[in-house]
C-alpha cells in the first residue's frame, strides 16, 4: 500500500494552510481490570499509515512543512511490554513507518500548540474522543492567548471523515487485491457455515464453524456474525446465535471476513432441513431478483441511489403479486410502504471498514458511480411473525441476499461470485 501518496492526497485536498488530526481507539478494559485484546486501529490511521497501535494520534501538517507526518505513540516501557508485548516506542514508528516527527503519548498536549502554529483549517473526525476535542481545544486557546507574538492557530474545524470519505470511496489496485482476498475468504466461511447446519443443530455451531474458518485463516470477524434461524431472521442484527435449529425454517447467516486489514461482507439463507417450502422460495426468489436488479445498475455514470430504487421497486412488485402489499407500485415506493418488509438500504462501501466511509449526495445531489467503487448489494425481505394480514405462511420468514460488488469501466463485477446465488445452489451448499 501506498500510504505517502495517499496522505499527499489528503494534503492537496486541505490546502496549504489545512491539518489533520486523528487518533487510534484505546486498549479495552473491562471486569474491574482485565484487559481484553486491542482490536482495531480506526479505518482513517490505517488508510494513511497502516499503524496498528492502541492509543496512537496522527498529525499530518501541509506538505511544504519541513516535517509533515508526526506520530504520537506510546514509548517502549520494559516493565509494561513484560505483561502485555512489545511496543512500537519512538523508534520504530520512525523506523517502520517512516514518521519525520515521533514522540512519546504523555507530550501531545506539550507539543500540540507549536505544531498546530500557522494552521488556518483543522480537520478531525467529529467521532473522536472527547480527550482529543479537549486536547485540540487547549492548544488552540493557548495560540489565541499570544497576541503579540503573532502566531495563528486554527480557524475552522472540519469533519475529516467527510474528506477521507470521498478519497476512500474509490480503491486503488492494491486495495482491490486486499479486498478480493477478503471475499474469498468470506466466501469459505460461509460455505463452512452452511455445512454446519443441521436440523438436529444450533445457531451456536453455524457461528463457531464459521469462526474457526476465520480464526484458522488469520483472520477475525469483520462484525458480530448473525446466525438468525426462524422467525429470529426478521430481526436485522440479531446476534444471540444461540437457539436450536428446526428443519422447516430458513437459517440467515450475515459475516465478514477481515483479513489484511480489509473486509468482506456477505449474506444467505439456508433451508435447514435441505428443501425450500414453497413460500420460502417465493421470497428468496423475489430478493434475488431485486439483487440482480441492483447490480444490473452499478455502471460508471449510474446515481449510487440507483440501485435501491431498483431493487426496491422489484420487491413491491412482487410483494403485490403474492398479496404482501396493495396498490400501485410506483405509488407505494413513493409513500415507503415498502419499508414495511424492507426497512434498510441496498448496500454500503466496502473496503477497510465493513461499513467504508463515502457519502453517496454531493451538493448537487447524488453522486454517480466510478470505477474502483465497491459496494455491497443487500436486498431483504423481513415478514414478523406478528403480521395478522400477511398470510400464514410467509409469516416469520427473514431473506437477506448479499454480495460484493466492484465498479468496473464494462460494468459491475461481483467478486463473491464463488459462492452460490440461486436456490438450487444454495440448497445443494447445506445438502454437502
Amino acid at each position: 500500500m501506498d500510504y505517502s501518496l495517499r496522505r499527499r492526497k489528503l494534503q492537496e485536498a486541505m490546502g496549504p494552510r489545512g491539518a489533520a488530526c486523528l487518533a487510534n481507539p484505546s486498549l479495552a478494559v473491562r471486569n474491574a481490570n482485565i484487559e481484553f485484546p486491542w482490536q482495531r486501529a480506526s479505518g482513517d490511521m490505517l488508510y494513511l499509515t497502516g499503524l496498528h497501535e492502541e492509543d496512537a494520534i496522527l498529525l499530518l501538517l501541509p506538505a511544504q512543512s519541513a516535517k509533515p507526518f508526526v506520530l504520537f505513540v506510546h514509548p517502549s516501557d520494559p516493565e509494561k511490554e513484560r505483561w502485555s508485548g512489545p511496543r512500537l516506542g519512538v523508534q520504530g514508528a520512525q523506523e517502520q513507518y517512516g514518521a519525520e516527527l515521533v514522540f512519546p503519548l504523555e507530550r501531545f498536549d506539550e507539543e500540540l500548540p507549536r505544531l498546530l502554529e500557522g494552521i488556518d483549517e483543522l480537520y478531525l473526525p467529529f467521532s473522536a474522543s472527547p480527550q482529543l476535542w479537549q486536547s485540540v481545544k487547549h492548544a488552540t486557546r493557548s495560540l489565541r492567548r499570544r497576541p503579540y507574538q503573532y502566531v495563528s492557530g486554527p480557524r475552522r474545524f472540519h469533519d475529516l471523515s467527510l474528506l477521507l470519505g470521498a478519497q476512500r470511496r474509490v480503491k486503488d489496485p492494491d486495495e482491490l487485491v486486499a479486498i478480493q482476498a477478503a471475499v474469498e475468504l468470506g466466501v469459505a466461511c460461509m460455505r463452512a457455515g452452511a455445512a454446519a447446519i443441521s436440523a438436529n443443530g444450533n445457531e451456536a455451531l453455524v457461528d463457531a464453524a464459521v469462526l474457526h474458518c476465520m480464526r484458522a485463516n488469520g483472520a477475525r470477524p469483520a462484525f458480530a456474525n448473525i446466525i438468525a434461524s426462524g422467525a429470529r431472521a426478521t430481526v436485522l442484527h440479531y446476534q444471540r446465535n444461540d437457539a436450536p435449529l428446526q428443519s422447516s425454517e430458513l437459517v440467515l447467516i450475515d459475516i465478514g471476513a477481515e483479513l489484511g486489514d480489509y473486509c468482506s461482507d456477505l449474506s444467505r439463507c439456508f433451508p435447514v432441513g435441505g428443501a425450500w417450502t414453497t413460500p420460502q422460495r417465493e421470497l428468496y426468489s423475489l430478493v434475488l431478483a431485486a439483487q440482480q436488479a441492483a447490480i444490473d445498475a452499478m455502471v460508471p455514470g449510474n446515481s449510487v441511489r440507483e440501485p435501491h430504487r431498483r431493487a426496491s421497486l422489484t420487491l413491491i412488485r412482487g410483494c403485490v403479486e403474492l398479496g404482501l402489499l396493495h396498490g400501485d407500485p410506483e405509488e407505494l415506493y413513493e409513500s415507503g410502504a415498502h419499508r414495511r418488509f424492507y426497512p434498510h438500504s441496498t448496500g454500503h462501501f466496502l473496503g477497510i471498514d465493513a461499513h467504508d466511509p463515502g457519502e453517496l449526495d454531493g451538493p448537487d445531489g447524488p453522486l454517480p458511480f466510478e470505477a474502483g467503487m465497491v459496494m455491497t448489494v443487500e436486498p431483504g425481505l423481513y415478514i414478523p411473525p406478528d403480521e395478522q394480514d400477511i398470510a400464514p405462511h410467509f409469516r416469520g420468514i427473514g431473506i437477506r441476499i448479499e454480495d460484493d460488488v466492484l465498479v468496473t469501466p464494462e460494468g459491475p463485477r461481483v467478486l463473491s461470485a464463488a459462492l452460490p446465488r440461486s436456490p438450487e445452489g444454495v440448497q445443494a451448499l447445506v445438502a454437502q
